[in-house]
């Protein structure tokens, strides 16, 4: 936290009203101070940051960045509406382009350009239609299988079975659909 207070110092457009510790400590700072911007770590003491976003639904909601050593989480990140994803260690350059990202993010939420953002909803929408993509957890990473590809699904208990035209691939754990 501190380092991440040292680089963002002069950040024109920054202000800190907050840190925690933990996740609970985090869930009780966003519900005190109602932060504009909050940059989240995934694994804490206490509460994930999953956690914390939970704790904090329907009472207050910032323009969320994650910043964690974690990259196998950032598919469920980005599902929740995160405007960034920053790994760590942190590059200061990197930390920099996500701030401009979430502020400018906030810019667009206060202007009320509803028009604007539902447009690039829409075509953001209409662009992914066909390139929905399904992402699996493998020994070597994760593999992104074209939804469309998918012949069939078929569940037994635990596992999770995939069938496109080359292959058959069984899972033991959740399916996200990118």
């Amino acid at each position: 936290r501190r380092r991440l207070r040292t680089m963002l110092a002069e950040e024109p457009d920054l202000e800190l009203v907050g840190e925690a510790s933990n996740g609970t400590a985090a869930v009780q700072a966003v519900i005190d101070k109602r932060p504009d911007l909050l940059l989240l770590d995934i694994q804490m003491p206490g509460k994930d940051g999953f956690e914390v976003l939970r704790g904090i639904a329907g009472i207050h909601q910032p323009v969320v960045v994650f910043i964690t050593a974690h990259d196998e989480h950032a598919i469920r990140a980005f599902e929740v509406e995160a405007v960034d994803y920053v790994l760590k260690p942190v590059v200061e350059d990197r930390l920099h382009a996500a701030v401009r990202r979430a502020v400018s993010r906030l810019r667009e939420q206060r202007r009320g350009d509803l028009a604007g953002a539902m447009a690039k909803l829409l075509e953001r929408v209409d662009g992914a239609r066909g390139d929905r993509r399904v992402a699996i957890k493998t020994e070597r990473g994760v593999a992104l299988i074209p939804a469309a590809d998918i012949q069939w699904v078929e569940a037994d208990g635990g596992l999770v079975t995939l069938h496109t035209p080359r292959a058959r691939t069984v899972l033991r754990n959740t399916v996200a659909v990118n």
